[in-house]
């Protein structure tokens, strides 16, 4: 009886390490994941602002397929896609980008340029209204670009 009693025991104590060492993993693993799509987000933007339109996107798709509601990722996914002009991409992940933090201060930047640039003048004004409400101070360079944006949107 003693006997069973150990091996069950054992048996017990054998399922809580394998447990323990699971967690450990998932965890280790989200965190490669982690900073795998950290890296491939830099160097998307790196060869963005060098003009390598293909390897920017390359990398950003990289880091899409490790987790595509990773708010970062779609956030310069929607600024990369802006820049080489395929919209639909563009707003795609900027509003994936939302859905996941829905007032993230850079997201609603980069959207609200994104809008003004490419015509969209009253809905860049509303992001840019949007993130006034969420600053704690005042941002000159912000209200700049909501006093021009808005001045074209009624001059036209």
């Amino acid at each position: 009886m003693i006997y069973i009693f150990r091996i069950i025991s054992l048996f017990g104590y054998f399922l809580l390490i394998l447990s323990l060492t699971s967690c450990t993993t998932a965890t280790k693993t989200a965190q490669y994941e982690s900073e795998e799509i950290n890296t491939l987000i830099l160097k998307s933007v790196h060869h963005t602002q060098s003009s390598q339109f293909d390897l920017a996107r390359l990398n950003i798709e990289k880091a899409l397929n490790i987790d595509n509601q990773d708010l970062e990722a779609n956030n310069i996914a929607g600024l990369l896609y802006g820049k080489i002009k395929e919209n639909a991409l563009a707003i795609h992940h900027f509003s994936i980008a939302l859905s996941v933090s829905k007032d993230d201060p850079s997201t609603l930047n980069n959207y609200a340029n994104y809008l003004c640039d490419s015509g969209n003048k009253a809905q860049a004004i509303d992001l840019l209204q949007r993130r006034l409400l969420t600053m704690t101070i005042r941002n000159e360079k912000l209200l700049t670009l909501m006093r021009g944006c808005a001045l074209y949107e009624y001059q036209t």
